[in-house]
C-alpha cells in the first residue's frame, strides 16, 4: 500500500524558494569578493605602473609642520572683588592701556562707614588693651614716693585685692615748717628765698628756702593778719615731726613758731588682686619711688592681658582689610595691552551675583604665540630658538616669522603615538588676533643645488633603474641574478620585469622627505630613471618607508636593508 502525503501550503513552499535565492547570493557575492581581493593583489604585484624621470639639480627641504591657534603673551579677565555703583569706565574696546591705568572706580560709601566703625572698635581694643598691661606691670609692687619703710603689712602667700595696703613711706630727708608772717611782711618775701631756721629752746639754727607763701591771710592768736609761710629744711637727722621753730631773714621774723612736718609720708597699697609671692622689704630700710618692693601672681590678670591682645589685634586686622578693600574700588589695569572686551560700563551696579562676573579683557598682544604637537620621531630634530614659518588661513598670502620659545618634555600618547608641544613665538604679529588658527613650518634639514630624485624611484637596497645604451644588465655594484624555485627573475621593478635599455644601480642618499631624496653618489645629472607611479597601495607603503628612514636617521643610518620598492613618508616633509 503506497502513503501519498499530503501537499505543503502555497506559502511555505514560496518561502522556502526565496531562502534558497537569498543563500545563493551570498555565496556568489563571498566568491566575487575573493576573486577581486586576489585578482586585485595579484595585478598590483605583477602589473604595477612607471613612468621615466631625467635626474636634475635642486634644493630639498626636510620640514616639520603643524597647527595650532594663536594667543596672547598674556591675557587678564578683569573682575570685581567688591560691590558697588560703577562710578566711570573711561575706556572703550580696542584701547591700549598701560599697566597701572585706572580702568573702574567704584562707589566707596559702604565701605568709608565700616572704616569709621572700625577705627572705634580698634580704639576701645586698645584702651582695653593698655589697661590690660598696666595690670600686668602692677603684678609687681613698687613705692611711691622715697623714704624709710615704717612699717609692713603683707607677709609671703598672702593673697591682696586692689587697694590692701602694702607698707607705709615715710620721707624726713626734707622737713617742712610752716609758720606765720605777718601779711605785711610776708607780702615782702618770695619764693625760693634763703631763710634762716632756728628751734625752739636751741640756738641751733639751720638754712632755708622758702617754697610756698599762701595767697591768703588769717588771724593770728592775737588778732593779727598773718600769712603761712611754708619752709623746706634739708634734716641732717635730728629733726623730728611734730618739733616747733621760729624762721627769720635780715628784715623780717615770724609772728610765732611753726611745727615740723616730714615731706612726704604715703602708704603702698596693691593696684591689682593677687597672691603675694616675693617681699622685699622689711621696716626701717630706705626705698626710692619706683623701686620694686613685692611682687604679685594672678592668672587672672594675665589671661585678661592675653584676651585684650587679641582682641586689639583682630580689631586692628578688620581695619586693615577694610583699607585693603578700599583700594579694591579703583580697578587697575594689571598689565600693559589692548581691550579686547568691555563687558561693565558706568551706571551698572555690582552686587553679590555678579561681582565675580568678567568685566573686562585685556591681552599683550605684542607678543603672540602658539603651540602645535610634534611626534616622537622628530622632536629630536628641534631646538629652542630655531626659526619658524607660520601662515594664517585668515590672512591669506601673509607669511609670518617665529621661533621656538620652548618644548615641552611632558608628552602625550594616542594611539602608540606620543607627541610633544612646542611653543612658538611669532615676531611681528602685527594682523594675528588671538583664536586665528595658524600653521607652522619649521626647516630641520636643507640642501641646496643637490642631485635629488621622487623618493618613490627608490627601491629596496637602495636601488635605482637607470636608462642604459644597452639592454638590461647589471652594475657592478648589483648582486647577481637569481632564480627562485619556480624560476622566476629577481630582476623586477615595482613588481614588473625590468625593461630593456634599463640597468640596476646601488646609489648613496642624503636627506629626504615625503616627496624627494638626495642623491649622494650613484647618479649624474641627466640620467633618465623609472619613477613608479603613486597609488593608494603605494602610497601607503610609502608612509610606511618615511617611519622606517626616521627611525634610521634617529640611530644614526638607514636601515640594513635600504629603502624598500616605495615612497617614503612621516611626520616630516
Amino acid at each position: 500500500m503506497k502513503l501519498k502525503l499530503p501537499k505543503l501550503p502555497e506559502v511555505i513552499t514560496q518561502h522556502k524558494k526565496w531562502s534558497i535565492i537569498i543563500a545563493i547570493a551570498l555565496i556568489l557575492v563571498i566568491v566575487l569578493v575573493f576573486i577581486n581581493a586576489f585578482g586585485s593583489k595579484k595585478q598590483t604585484s605583477s602589473n604595477a605602473t612607471y613612468s621615466e624621470y631625467t635626474v636634475s639639480k635642486g634644493d630639498i627641504s626636510v620640514i616639520i609642520s603643524g597647527s595650532g591657534t594663536i594667543k596672547a603673551n598674556e591675557q587678564y579677565d578683569i573682575t570685581s572683588l567688591v560691590t558697588g555703583d560703577v562710578l566711570s569706565s573711561n575706556f572703550e574696546e580696542g584701547d591700549i592701556v598701560q599697566e597701572g591705568a585706572v580702568l573702574y572706580e567704584i562707589d566707596t560709601e559702604s565701605v568709608k562707614n565700616s572704616i569709621e566703625k572700625a577705627k572705634n572698635s580698634v580704639e576701645t581694643a586698645k584702651m582695653s588693651y593698655d589697661d590690660a598691661l598696666e595690670d600686668v606691670s602692677n603684678l609687681n609692687v613698687k613705692a611711691n614716693c622715697s623714704g624709710v619703710i615704717t612699717k609692713v603689712y603683707i607677709k609671703d602667700g598672702d593673697s591682696v585685692s586692689k587697694g590692701t595696703k602694702i607698707a607705709d613711706v615715710v620721707d624726713d630727708s626734707i622737713m617742712r615748717l610752716k609758720i606765720p608772717f605777718n601779711a605785711n611782711d610776708a607780702e615782702s618775701l618770695y619764693a625760693g628765698q634763703s631763710i634762716t631756721v632756728r628751734l625752739d629752746g636751741s640756738a641751733y639754727e639751720l638754712d632755708g628756702k622758702i617754697a610756698k607763701i599762701s595767697t591768703g591771710s588769717t588771724s593770728s592768736s592775737v588778732g593779727v593778719s598773718v600769712k603761712t609761710v611754708e619752709i623746706e629744711v634739708n634734716n641732717p637727722g635730728t629733726i623730728k615731726e611734730g618739733e616747733k621753730a621760729i624762721a627769720y631773714t635780715n628784715e623780717y621774723a615770724c609772728n610765732e613758731s611753726g611745727t615740723f612736718e616730714v615731706n612726704e609720708q604715703r602708704t603702698i597699697t596693691a593696684d591689682v588682686s593677687g597672691d603675694v609671692s616675693w617681699i622685699a622689704i622689711g621696716v626701717g630700710d630706705k626705698v626710692s619711688k619706683g623701686q620694686k618692693v613685692a611682687e604679685l601672681t594672678s592668672k587672672s590678670v594675665l589671661n585678661s592681658a592675653k584676651r585684650s591682645s587679641l582682641s586689639y589685634k583682630d580689631a586692628q586686622l578688620n581695619l586693615d582689610n577694610l583699607y585693603e578693600d578700599m583700594e579694591n574700588y579703583t580697578i587697575t589695569a594689571p598689565i600693559s595691552g589692548t581691550v579686547i572686551s568691555k563687558e561693565t560700563k558706568a551706571g551698572d551696579k555690582l552686587d553679590n551675583s555678579n561681582k565675580s562676573t568678567v568685566m573686562a579683557v585685556i591681552a599683550d598682544m605684542s607678543r603672540m604665540l602658539f603651540e602645535i604637537p610634534v611626534d616622537e620621531l622628530d622632536i629630536a630634530k628641534l631646538k629652542t630658538g630655531q626659526e619658524v614659518s607660520v601662515t594664517a588661513d585668515a590672512l591669506e598670502g601673509k607669511r609670518f616669522s617665529g621661533y621656538i620659545d620652548k618644548i615641552s618634555i611632558i608628552g602625550t600618547t594616542s594611539n602608540g603615538v606620543t607627541t610633544y608641544p612646542v611653543t612658538v613665538v611669532v615676531n611681528e604679529p602685527e594682523g594675528l588676533i588671538p583664536g586665528m588658527n595658524v600653521d607652522a613650518e619649521i626647516t630641520v634639514q636643507e640642501s641646496k643645488g643637490v642631485l635629488s630624485v621622487p623618493i618613490s624611484a627608490i627601491m629596496r637596497g637602495n636601488m635605482v633603474a637607470v636608462k642604459s645604451d644597452g639592454k638590461s644588465k647589471q652594475d657592478d655594484n648589483k648582486p647577481q641574478e637569481t632564480k627562485d624555485q619556480k624560476g622566476a627573475s629577481s630582476h623586477r621593478v615595482f613588481g614588473a620585469e625590468l625593461p630593456d635599455g634599463f640597468e640596476l644601480k646601488r646609489v648613496e642618499i642624503g636627506i629626504s622627505n615625503s616627496d624627494s631624496v638626495e642623491i649622494l653618489s650613484g647618479l649624474k645629472e641627466g640620467d633618465i630613471i623609472l619613477v613608479q607611479q603613486t597609488n593608494v597601495g603605494a602610497q601607503s607603503l610609502q608612509e610606511t618607508m618615511m617611519r622606517s628612514m626616521g627611525a634610521a636617521h634617529r640611530s644614526g643610518g638607514m636601515p640594513s636593508g635600504g629603502m624598500g620598492g616605495g615612497p617614503m613618508g612621516g611626520g616630516s616633509r
